[in-house]
């Protein structure tokens, strides 16, 4: 342990002493493996009381590189994980929560270069492939901005600060999306299946040219079935992140009917899901869950197929919390629904039929009561 007593004692210990402390810390350090999230509070806690003694303001150190999931302290986190076989957390993490406009941090690209030297290069492949997936979304959306911009700018000459605006956003967007592929290009070519190289070149060539493939082939049928739904819910891949990147070209195969009808039937299951008993075992299972958290809950909760959907609303409380690997949160399922309607006629896709929900209130100290058998594994 490097001697930290007395370093600026006024001001509090910089972060390049947490980090130390954070590499003393892992010593000793017994993670839940439930997600990088949640061990990382508690990885902070844990060095909290090993400082103590040691440091003269231990019981107020924040971690910061910890709470944001930034800098040598998190890639600390990070290898431990690998270390012990843990690849499949690290990749979790990396597809909920490190996405947004502009290239991948420097902390994401050493994830990935870790995948690769471990003999996991799929992984890798997988996180550019959600990375490049929603940022093509936010190209779409600015290019369609920048269009409606424009078309008002030849009515009113008004709107010239409005569409250079939009023009800005949308050049952004096509800067970004090109330079994340041309970076994931070589991981593709080296360790991605055939389908994820002909979707590289397909999106590539799609914002090139700044417009869609429409899907050439006949729909394999124009129903939207029960069955059907939870069979393409289903497959694509292990995980819901998996099934959630693959589904807009599942679905795509499919006629604009049947898309539209699929997007109604997930609209109708999240909803069906909208309970308190729910928001408690998503909060149970997170240590916590917001409004937006509970929807991506919910998404998840479909995505894991009809089975395992039936069971849990039929009993929350039975639900076993060994069988769950990374954050249980899966965002956009509606819009995955939306691509493939765009894929197949090239236009957006109508507004679904928005169900009627009950007003929850939850109380959050009601939880561990409402699904007792759950809060005491958990304990």
């Amino acid at each position: 342990m490097v001697e930290l007593a007395g370093r600026r004692q006024d001001r509090g210990l910089k972060s390049m002493d947490t980090t130390l402390l954070i590499a003393d810390a892992l010593d000793t350090f017994r993670p839940k493996f439930r997600s990088l999230e949640d061990d990382a509070l508690n990885l902070a806690d844990h060095a909290r009381k090993v400082a103590r003694g040691k440091v003269p303001d231990a019981a107020s150190l924040r971690f910061p590189a910890l709470a944001h999931a930034r800098g040598g302290a998190f890639e600390q986190l990070v290898a431990f994980y690998l270390q012990r076989g843990r690849a499949d957390l690290v990749e979790a993490h990396y597809k909920i929560d490190e996405w947004g406009r502009g290239l991948p941090h420097r902390h994401l690209r050493s994830s990935i270069r870790r995948f690769v030297a471990i003999g996991e290069g799929p992984r890798a492949v997988r996180c550019w492939e959600h990375y490049i997936r929603k940022n093509a979304t936010m190209f779409w959306d600015d290019l369609r901005d920048r269009d409606a911009a424009a078309k008002k700018l030849k009515k009113d000459a008004s709107q010239q600060a409005a569409f250079d605006h939009h023009k800005e956003s949308f050049d952004t967007s096509r800067r970004v999306v090109l330079e994340a592929i041309a970076l994931a290009r070589r991981y593709f070519e080296a360790y991605g299946t055939e389908r994820e190289k002909a979707w590289l070149d397909r999106v590539h060539g799609e914002i090139l040219a700044e417009e869609r493939t429409r899907i050439a082939q006949k729909p394999l049928q124009d129903q939207m079935d029960d069955a059907l739904f939870w069979h393409l819910v289903g497959t694509g891949g292990q995980t819901a992140d998996e099934r959630l990147d693959t589904l807009p070209d599942r679905l795509a195969a499919y006629s604009a009917a049947a898309i539209k009808t699929f997007g109604q039937m997930a609209t109708d299951r999240v909803a069906e899901a909208c309970r308190e008993d729910i928001w408690a075992l998503a909060y149970l299972l997170m240590d916590g869950c917001s409004d937006d958290a509970f929807e991506y809950f919910r998404n998840w909760l479909v995505l894991q197929g009809r089975t395992v959907f039936t069971s849990i609303l039929a009993d929350p409380d039975a639900f076993d919390p060994a069988t769950l690997t990374g954050k249980p949160l899966a965002e956009g399922l509606l819009n995955a629904v939306e691509q493939a309607f765009v894929m197949r006629v090239g236009k957006d896709m109508p507004r679904l039929r928005q169900p009627k929900t009950k007003r929850l209130d939850p109380k959050e100290d009601d939880f561990a009561a409402m699904l007792p058998n759950l809060a005491g594994r958990l304990s």
